[in-house]
């Protein structure tokens, strides 16, 4: 990316890793959608998340906002969790289980 590029010359998907093996992707809409299924990442997410963002990234983040959901192609994708999100301790995982997040 480059740092003046416009956010509308910039496909809204990135593919998701593991180990090298692409396991899904995640969609990014220049919005805030509501409703629990939705992921609204704020400026640390998306500094870690994007290497060298533009800066129109951060813009959106104020207005009109981001939200992104993550598509998975893993057998048992409720395993997995967002670093950003979620403590990666027991207690952690056994919020998110039991729903408690």
């Amino acid at each position: 990316y480059e740092p003046d590029q416009s956010c509308f010359d910039i496909l809204p998907v990135q593919i998701l890793y593991d180990g090298g093996v692409i396991t899904g992707f995640v969609w990014q809409h220049m919005a805030f959608l509501p409703g629990d299924k939705w992921e609204h990442p704020d400026s640390l997410a998306v500094s870690a998340i994007i290497d060298e963002p533009p800066t129109c990234v951060f813009e959106l983040l104020d207005a009109p906002g981001l939200s992104t959901m993550h598509h998975y192609s893993h057998n048992n994708p409720w395993f997995i969790l967002c670093p950003f999100q979620y403590p990666r301790t027991m207690s952690g995982y056994r919020k998110v289980m039991a729903g408690k997040h």
